[in-house]
């Protein structure tokens, strides 16, 4: 298994400054996901990694070896596209085939090598079909396989499976992670698919003009982002303005809002007095139902709301809330829950689902 280490990666495209002095190391083995959108450098990063860009400045190394200026060929990489890429006129076999071919593999070493890799997706039984024979999905194995096929030091994947249907996207994120853990290759993945990255990564770094704003394992990411670009871009955040009023440990911050005094987790910078941003997901929202005429602030940690819309989305139903402060809220509830439009209720937040973080406009 190798090391990935990109140092001080600057790439330029006349005046525009894709990268930044990007700076990532990947351990033996890890999957690392680049999140983010488009345009905030994750895919030239990969196409640094790959030799297909040439960095304007910093170094890209596989086990202390910098392989910076070497051709994608010299770099020993495995490369699964977008589009997949397979030869069009060859078979399945003899895509997998044609990189053992190019490094002069023996033809009874090409011959164990095509078989076990088949095997290993799971089309051990359609080596001799073409491309245009197969679904979605087993296109999408080929080239795993193909990729893989050579036992590269660095396997490279660029949106696989932006192409599939919903369905067959979320089979596949499955597929790839049980395979990239059983082959233990390290892997840096590229997506836009929030859902993806989460499900698939050891660790997600997440993206915005040509810098990394936050690094950190899948529930580091969704929890506890760093600032508010990443709590807006990860999830469904809702974010209340305030400020600390105090610290009360290590870990738990006295927020007060429009909504009214809070205790929750908050970031280690955040101190009495600072302005801070108080970042709620529809899932941490308890919501309930409560007479017309019951009284406006309820007792103890819930607060009066009203529901204004609701959105059915299958398994669960969004509510629009105006709560107490005039403060906008979404909350979630199964469908046999849900209150309808005008109904008057009252909703608690879960402290340990909440996040403080502070108050930046990057």
């Amino acid at each position: 298994m190798t090391r990935l280490v990109i140092e001080g990666l600057v790439k330029r495209f006349g005046s525009v400054q894709a990268l930044k002095s990007l700076n990532l190391d990947i351990a033996p083995g890890e999957l690392i996901s680049l999140l983010g959108p488009s345009g905030c450098g994750k895919t030239t990063t990969l196409r640094c990694v790959a030799g297909f860009e040439f960095a304007d400045a910093g170094r890209v190394l596989f086990d202390d070896v910098d392989v910076s200026v070497q051709p994608p060929e010299r770099r020993d990489i495995g490369m699964v596209f977008q589009n997949y890429a397979l030869f069009p006129h060859m078979t399945v076999a003899q895509n997998l085939a044609f990189g053992l071919e190019m490094r002069r593999v023996g033809r009874e070493g090409i011959a164990q090598r095509v078989r076990d890799a088949l095997r290993m997706v799971q089309l051990d039984t359609m080596s001799d079909r073409f491309p245009r024979q197969l679904s979605g999905g087993q296109q999408q194995r080929v080239a795993l396989a193909r990729a893989l096929v050579i036992e590269p030091k660095v396997l490279l994947l660029d949106e696989p499976l932006a192409n599939l249907d919903a369905t067959l996207r979320e089979e596949m994120r499955f597929f790839i992670r049980d395979l990239q853990q059983r082959v233990g290759i390290t892997t840096l993945y590229v997506t836009h698919d929030q859902s993806e990255a989460m499900v698939m990564s050891d660790r997600i770094v997440v993206m915005f003009d040509g810098q990394i704003a936050q690094m950190g394992r899948p529930e580091q990411i969704y929890a506890q982002p760093e600032n508010r670009q990443v709590a807006q871009f990860i999830g469904r955040t809702q974010l209340i303005p305030g400020r600390v009023q105090a610290r009360r440990s290590e870990q738990l911050i006295e927020f007060k809002s429009a909504l009214g005094h809070i205790t929750a987790p908050g970031a280690a910078q955040l101190g009495a007095g600072d302005a801070a941003l108080l970042a709620i997901r529809p899932e941490a929202i308890t919501l309930e139902a409560t007479s017309a005429d019951a009284a406006s602030t309820p007792a103890g940690s819930w607060h009066a709301c009203q529901v204004e819309r609701t959105y059915f989305l299958g398994g669960t139903v969004d509510h629009v809330l105006t709560c107490s402060g005039g403060v906008s809220l979404i909350a979630q509830t199964a469908p046999a829950a849900a209150l309808a439009p005008g109904r008057s209720g009252r909703l608690a937040i879960d402290p340990q689902q909440i996040w403080v973080l502070p108050e930046d406009r990057v």
